[in-house]
């Protein structure tokens, strides 16, 4: 496996006593993904304005206006195995991130592959773990998109790093408009 490639492999070996043989326990291939942990909660507005007018977070580290394109095949099976596919833009970025969730909890820790492309259409490629899940003749269109105003918080605790984000903004799927607030808490570096 090339080291450049997205997916890596990582060679393990069960713990065996000197008694063992190596024929007992072989050698596996695992996948070594890059995982996320973090929790999502939906905010109420006087709970969002009750945590922004406190001292408890400071002034952000950044605020950024941001719209995040989701897509979909039109019968749903990026959703239905597990996925999703998004195409997030900031200013003139576009940063195209798949994820394979697991179950829908507000606590997730998920697969992630994040690479910057150019404009605001999927990239649909061998770079994409989509194509070897659904093979090269998958179709996505556009299903919503989120435009929010984003704030960022760096936060050390307890010797972990932290990124904390506060959106605000409005959920667009045609002529259907909902709003978003929530704040979201991602451990960055360090144990949980």
């Amino acid at each position: 496996v090339e080291e450049s490639s997205l997916l890596h492999h990582v060679v393990t070996r069960p713990n065996y006593d000197r008694a063992s043989s190596v024929d007992e326990h072989p050698i596996r291939m695992e996948p070594a993904l890059p995982s996320e942990i973090e929790i999502k909660l939906d905010l109420s507005s006087e709970a969002l304005e009750s945590l922004l007018g406190s001292d408890l977070l400071g002034e952000p580290h950044e605020a950024l206006q941001q719209s995040s394109t989701y897509f979909e095949t039109d019968d749903r099976r990026l959703s239905e195995k597990g996925f999703s596919l998004r195409v997030r833009s900031t200013g003139a970025s576009h940063v195209q991130t798949v994820k394979a969730s697991g179950p829908a909890k507000s606590l997730f820790v998920r697969s992630e592959w994040e690479m910057s492309i150019e404009g605001n259409e999927p990239v649909l490629d061998h770079t994409s773990p989509l194509i070897s899940e659904f093979g090269p003749e998958l179709e996505v269109e556009a299903a919503f998109t989120v435009f929010i105003e984003r704030r960022v918080w760096n936060i050390e605790l307890n010797g972990s790093r932290l990124e904390v984000v506060v959106d605000r903004g409005d959920v667009v799927s045609g002529n259907r408009r909902s709003p978003v607030q929530e704040i979201e808490v991602e451990l960055k570096d360090g144990d949980p």
